[in-house]
């Protein structure tokens, strides 16, 4: 059962980079759209 867990906690930790890598490269894509409407 513990080794279930220690196999579990880095693939959380890995989706959640994932999700903030994604979070912000979409915020940046829409900062590049704000300059270039400016």
């Amino acid at each position: 059962m513990a080794n279930a867990i220690v196999a579990i906690v880095p693939m959380i930790n890995h989706l959640e980079g994932c999700l903030m890598l994604e979070k912000n490269y979409s915020s940046s894509l829409e900062n590049l759209r704000r300059k270039i409407d400016n």
